[in-house]
């Protein structure tokens, strides 16, 4: 190709892409605008829970929050907190700040870690050619759920940020550094466990030694600032609670509109006879727990059966994202961040023809559906005619569909990977 027509297409490409950074800093500004304002929404959680945690009470006592909060004259009820204690360390800035500033530099936090995050994988994944960049200047221009963690005070996108750092030093060499970094965002917030436990199931053994070490020196750290019972409080009772539902008392129904997760849809089919909004009758417990077994196996025998190029582990990391997402009980909008590896890597795969070329159209909807606003989503079910049972499904779980094509597209790259020797920096296994 001549220069000239190389330095257009290079043009049209810089403006498609100042086009989606002008449009993503438009939808964020008005959602600061017209959404952030009254009592800190979730956040208000976190921000509570270290204070109280910082004065000697009990964080998982809910009606310890409520009192802090009434105290400052912000809300009256707060929702409860139900992550391990060494989150409130990594809240602990904030102790001294009244809700309203501790919010605002959150929200602006919160949306600086979307861009690094956007930064990381474009730098990793680079390799993998102009699908990495029309993926994640598309999200960044299309994907309301940014603006939903960003009003909510929600911690996805920073713990997003903090794993994917530490997936990518792993990839680069350095699997120690890679897993402490694992490591902390599992403090955070547990679900990126499941990175380590792919990890160990493929014996990357220096990477899980340092996800492991750094959990432990975080829960000995969080001991030494709030003492044992906060701990023994969070692993003998908020935490074994999460498969039943019991997220420490929150009080929200597990058939919410929002809710994108596998065990939504078994209890939409199979409620509960008691207490429905958050309780898995028999049928729908065994059902999920069947279908989300039998993912989990496929999901394992993806990973260990793709390779360890670039295009792999872009897939893995997409693969193990999903399943954070569509496994638990509840998946919200503000949750559905995590499949944005996901959604670049499986454009990446179609792209290098690890995918059928005829999954583009699934792609391009499931894309669609994942970016939509949910409000805007909902307005479409309720104006769908109430007889068309099939349809009213297909739309009411739209997303959960759309996070299911994704993680199948990259389990799919994932098994047509060519057998080739694994990297030497990822051998583990002889040292």
């Amino acid at each position: 190709m001549s220069p000239w027509p190389r330095r257009i297409w290079l043009f049209l490409a810089a403006l498609l892409a100042l086009a989606a950074v002008a449009r993503h800093a438009s939808m964020q500004w008005d959602a600061w605008q017209t959404k952030a304002r009254g009592f800190g929404f979730d956040f208000a959680s976190f921000h509570y829970a270290a204070k109280v945690a910082s004065d000697g009470e009990d964080p998982y006592q809910t009606r310890n929050l409520n009192r802090a909060a009434k105290a400052e004259g912000t809300r009256g009820r707060v929702h409860p907190f139900f992550y391990p204690p060494p989150a409130l360390l990594m809240m602990a800035w904030n102790v001294g700040m009244p809700l309203a500033d501790a919010y605002w530099l959150w929200f602006w936090l919160d949306e600086a870690c979307a861009l690094l995050a956007m930064l990381v994988l474009w730098r990793w994944w680079r390799p993998l050619g102009p699908a990495v960049p029309v993926a994640l200047f598309a999200t960044l221009a299309y994907l309301t759920a940014f603006h939903d963690n960003h009003v909510m005070g929600q911690v996805n996108l920073p713990i997003l940020l903090i794993s994917l750092l530490g997936l990518w030093a792993a990839d680069r060499g350095r699997p120690g550094l890679g897993g402490a970094l694992v490591g902390i965002a599992c403090m955070a917030k547990m679900a990126p466990a499941l990175f380590v436990v792919d990890a160990l199931l493929r014996r990357r053994w220096r990477f899980v030694g340092g996800a492991v070490a750094m959990a432990v020196g975080l829960s000995l750290a969080a001991i030494g600032a709030y003492g044992w019972g906060v701990t023994e409080r969070f692993y003998t009772e908020v935490f074994p609670g999460f498969s039943d539902g019991e997220y420490n008392g929150l009080k929200v129904p597990i058939t919410l509109w929002a809710n994108h997760s596998i065990p939504n849809v078994w209890v939409e089919a199979f409620p509960a006879d008691a207490r429905p909004w958050r309780v898995l009758s028999d049928t729908a417990r065994l059902g999920s727990r069947a279908m989300v077994g039998t993912m989990l196996l496929l999901a394992i025998a993806s990973s260990l059966k793709g390779g360890a190029d670039t295009l792999a582990v872009a897939l893995r990391t997409g693969g193990v994202g999903i399943v954070m997402l569509l496994v638990p009980l509840y998946t919200y909008e503000h949750h559905i961040v995590w499949a944005w590896p996901a959604a670049v890597a499986s454009l990446a795969a179609l792209s290098h023809g690890r995918v059928p070329k005829v999954l583009g159209i699934v792609w391009i909807a499931a894309f669609a559906v994942w970016c939509v606003d949910l409000r805007w989503w909902n307005e479409v079910f309720d104006d769908l005619p109430p007889d068309d049972v099939r349809l009213r499904w297909f739309v009411r779980e739209g997303k959960m569909l759309a996070l299911m094509a994704f993680g199948t597209m990259c389990a799919w790259g994932l098994w047509t990977a060519p057998a080739v020797p694994e990297d030497p920096t990822h051998q583990e296994t002889s040292r």
